[in-house]
């Protein structure tokens, strides 16, 4: 900061910004997850393990290079979540420096920001779900207090405008040339291998047999162990389950769908009462209608079942102590109709 006395001697007006922004009035100032924390060892480390374990939501991947003074910086956002009036803030600072010592008998210190890309308002954004977003920028470094220009590294946040929370943040890979493979080698249907799968084809069609009524489970098998495969179950049969691959840069992408029919002869589904979830997103309770005497299985977004429910007929189920993140229900009622509704939990 510019304070107490002369301050800092690489103080920077958007370090100016970011105090503004959090109502810094002295220093050391910590602040995670938008509220201040007391710099006692103790405070520091219930605040770490507390947000360590929240999922992240979102997943970033990116590069940097320095050209003489001008640093380019592309920036891929990939969120499993919808998020409004967000900004990503890039951080061009240097690991170490030792020009800026003054009279506190410190003479190292460590990660001092250099430059805010594009400046200290970050570049504000709505994202959405599962569509990846990119930033490609260049600054020139020059009259900054840049000492050593090999020692430089980026950071990447995204942040709540409202709350302050840091929903995600990544260190940029210096020359970083990420894979841009969004395939998969291999797509299963309930164990089963897709007829004629292949890596360039898209979409399927599976006939069921007459009777089915259970979504199968769809895996996928990814080309590039680097790449992120995210499975969206038909919420009915028939009804289509999507695959999108995501690859290591986090912004090429291919959607695989398969198509569920089932030979339905003979079988009415008139009269199936319509079920209702509701709130999305939910804080933690999550209401249910037209679901009595159903079985109701909670799964996370690697598959794993984390609750389930038999002969079920409460309108509500409470998720509050689940981690944050997204889950689907699958919901079987006494007709042995399944949906699947996808909840987002947010806390």
């Amino acid at each position: 900061m510019n304070w107490p006395g002369s301050g800092d001697p690489y103080y920077t007006a958007e370090g100016g910004v970011r105090r503004t922004w959090y109502g810094v009035t002295w220093v050391p100032w910590l602040v995670g997850d938008g509220e201040f924390v007391n710099t006692d060892i103790g405070s520091v480390n219930a605040k770490f393990n507390e947000s360590i374990a929240q999922p992240g939501l979102l997943d970033i991947a990116s590069t940097h290079s320095l050209d003489g003074t001008v640093m380019n910086i592309t920036t891929n956002v990939l969120p499993f979540a919808n998020f409004s009036n967000f900004k990503i803030v890039i951080n061009v600072f240097e690991y170490l420096t030792t020009e800026n010592a003054s009279t506190n008998g410190e003479t190292e210190f460590e990660n001092v920001m250099m430059k805010m890309v594009p400046d200290a308002n970050g570049t504000n954004t709505d994202l959405t779900d599962r569509v990846p977003y990119t930033i490609q920028q260049s600054v020139n470094l020059s009259g900054t207090n840049v000492e050593e220009w090999e020692d430089l590294g980026v950071m990447v946040i995204i942040q709540d405008n409202a709350d302050k929370v840091v929903y995600q943040s990544a260190y940029s890979m210096e020359d970083m040339v990420y894979a841009t493979d969004a395939t998969l080698s291999m797509l299963t249907y309930d164990g089963m291998e897709v007829p004629d799968f292949s890596p360039d084809v898209y979409e399927y069609t599976v006939v069921l047999p007459m009777g089915t009524v259970e979504v199968p489970v769809v895996e996928g098998t990814l080309n590039d162990e680097n790449g992120i495969a995210i499975v969206v179950p038909a919420l009915e049969l028939p009804g289509a389950t999507t695959v999108d691959v995501f690859a290591q840069d986090r912004s090429t992408k291919s959607t695989y769908t398969i198509n569920f029919e089932v030979n339905t002869t003979g079988i009415n589904p008139k009269g199936t009462k319509a079920i209702n979830v509701y709130p999305n997103p939910t804080s933690g309770k999550v209401f249910i209608s037209g679901a009595e005497n159903a079985t109701i299985e909670i799964f996370n977004l690697t598959g794993a079942i984390v609750a389930s429910y038999s002969d079920f007929s409460n309108n509500v189920i409470d998720l509050s102590n689940m981690e944050q993140g997204i889950y689907f229900l699958n919901i079987i009622i006494d007709n042995k109709t399944v949906l699947n509704k996808k909840v987002s939990l947010l806390k």
